[in-house]
This record gives C-alpha cells, structure tokens and sequence, in this order.
C-alpha cells in the first residue's frame, strides 16, 4: 500500500508539471497587419524657384494596427513603415524610399523638385509621380502596402553650377561659390572671419556640411542627422579665403592668402576689403598703359592639415582676355586709364 502511495504522488507531481509546462509555453498569435490608407493635399503641384522654401505638398497615413490573441501581452514594435515614390504606377522603375516614423511628410518645393528630378522626372514637364506606403513587420514577412496615391509634379530645371554659402543656422547669405562645368565641384573668394561656420547648398537642395560622424575637418556629409552633419568651419584666422568645396570627393579646401604683392609698372602689397571680398591698391600712373603682375603666398588648410596647421601655396594671377583668373604663375595684366594720374587698382 505503501509503494501504491508513492506512485501515485509521483504520477500526479507529473502530470502537475506537464501541465505547467503547457500553460507557460502557450501561443500567442500575431495578427496581420492591416493596410494603410494614404492621402495627399494636391493633385497638380507646379513648382518654381520662387516656392522652393515653401511646403507645396503634404501626404499623411493613417497607422497600420497590429493586435495579439492575449489581451494580456503588449504589441512588439516592430512596425517598419516606408513611403516610396515613383515615376510607375507599377513601381517598377525609378523608386525613391524614406523609411517614416510620423503619420505624414510634408514637401518644401526644392524637396520635392529634387525628389523629383531624381526619379526621372524632365523639367517644365507635368510629370505623375505615384505614392504609396510599404509596412512590414519583419523581413521575413511579406509587406502590405496601401493604396496609390498620382500627384502631376511639374518640376523646374535645377541649377547645378551654384553653391549657396548658407550661415550656421542655414540661412541665406549672399556670398556663393561657381561651378562651371555643373560637377559638384565649387569654388570661389570668401571674405571670412574667424571661426567662421557655414553649410553649402547645391542647387537641388542638398545640404552639405562637415562629417559629424568622423569630426576631421574639412571632410564633408550631406546626411540630414545633426549629429552626423555639423557646420563647416574656417580656420582661426580671418581673411581672403580661396575656397574649393568638391561634393564627389566628400572635401574641401581653404587657401588662405595673407597678401598679394604688385610688381611691374606697379610695385607694392594690396589691401583686402574683406566685407566685400576686393583686394585694392592706389597709386600715381605717369602713363597710360600699365602692366603688372600680381601673386603671393598662400597657406593651404584641408583634411590633411586640419585648422590649426597649414602648407605654403604659391597663389598668382594672370589675364584671360578681359578677365583675370587664378595661375599656375603670375602673368602680365594690363590696365589702361584715360590719363596719368592717381588710380585705385581693384581686383
């Protein structure tokens, strides 16, 4: 009777624990993401320089819900919402992907140009651009995407030949740097001061500041997280400042040029007019043609150097017809005036 009993409580202590067992490892189910319903504030945006700062489009969603078979357990987030735009109804080209952590985004006009310039879309053409959200729960889920939204975007030709020096709170100056050939390579003369923070605007709104994520000077990121984009900055001390800011290569540059010497007819150092960005020089002409030469020594500062350092440059100057450019050496400019006299020599 004895052993009976013993079996028995150990039967039952079993069975006790298959059944904890059972209730401890129960499934809680996941339901299917439902679809997102998208809407837009416009249908036919025309977009002109004048509106680039402006918001010209909106787009809002509402969030797609997931729900799980115990009341008791808290939904994962693990929602992943993406917004794609394209120039296929079918999005099967071009497709541009934002992954968005909000219910809406709204478009300034240089946004949404670049946007869409970048998926295909011909300036001064109306062109359907197709919206749509794609929400997933994991990557090995199929995605559920919401309806498709068409917006006729006519977007204007994008000026790629010049760099908007904007201040450290991204505002407007007046100063820009040239690129010729429309490459992503700018530069150009800034009269700065010291410590002079800045941000470099292309013509279809990127924004480009220096690496935040390495923090070497004069390297350079167009990523639109504050941390990982800070403000550029000139070296500590103030002046002429030849500029050479190059979007491929991610670098720029910052030739610094202390003075620039005369020589020829003209013989003497140029004073820099930093405020407007001239170099001058006032002198007795005893003729009416003048040749001079013009050229210094600059102080190089870039990635390899940083701000606190810099490397010796010859800078000069030579006549390109009737423009006078940048040199390998100095060449002979030529100045005619009406008539001997003072003059005031401004490059």
């Amino acid at each position: 009777m004895k052993r009976a009993i013993t079996r028995f409580l150990l039967t039952f202590l079993s069975l006790a624990a298959i059944t904890s067992c059972q209730k401890d490892g129960e499934l809680i189910t996941l339901s299917r993401l439902e679809t997102n319903e998208l809407m837009a504030t416009q249908t036919d945006v025309t977009l002109t320089q004048e509106t680039s700062t402006q918001i010209v489009l909106s787009v809002a969603w509402n969030t797609g819900t997931l729900t799980v078979s115990d009341p008791n357990v808290s939904v994962p987030d693990i929602l992943t919402t993406i917004l794609q735009v394209s120039t296929s109804e079918d999005f099967s080209g071009n497709v541009s992907e934002s992954t968005e952590s909000a219910q809406s985004k709204a478009y300034s006009g240089a946004d949404l140009n670049t946007l869409a310039k970048n998926i295909g879309a011909q300036p001064d053409v109306a062109t359907p651009l197709y919206f749509r959200l794609k929400a997933s729960t994991g990557n090995n889920m199929d995605p559920v995407y919401s309806n498709v939204v068409t917006v006729n975007v006519t977007p204007y030709q994008i000026d790629m030949s010049v760099g908007y020096l904007l201040n450290s709170t991204m505002e407007d100056t007046v100063t820009t740097l040239y690129s010729p050939t429309s490459d992503g390579e700018y530069t150009g003369f800034v009269g700065a001061t010291s410590w002079y923070n800045f941000y470099v605007r292309e013509g279809d709104g990127t924004t480009w500041g220096n690496d935040g994520v390495s923090r070497t000077p004069f390297l350079l990121s167009s990523e639109e997280d504050a941390s990982k984009r800070w403000n550029c900055w000139f070296p500590g001390i103030g002046g002429c400042y030849y500029v050479d800011f190059n979007t491929n290569r991610k670098y720029w540059s910052a030739l610094l040029i202390p003075t620039l010497t005369l020589s020829g007819d003209v013989q003497g150092d140029m004073t820099f007019d930093r405020p407007n960005t001239k170099w001058t020089y006032t002198f007795d002409a005893t003729s009416t043609t003048i040749t001079v030469q013009i050229s210094g020594t600059g102080k190089l500062y870039d990635y390899t150097t940083g701000d606190a350092a810099s490397t010796d440059t010859p800078v000069a100057f030579a006549q390109d017809g009737e423009n006078v450019t940048m040199a390998a050496q100095a060449g002979d400019i030529v100045v005619t005036v009406p008539q001997a006299g003072q003059y005031t020599l401004t490059l």
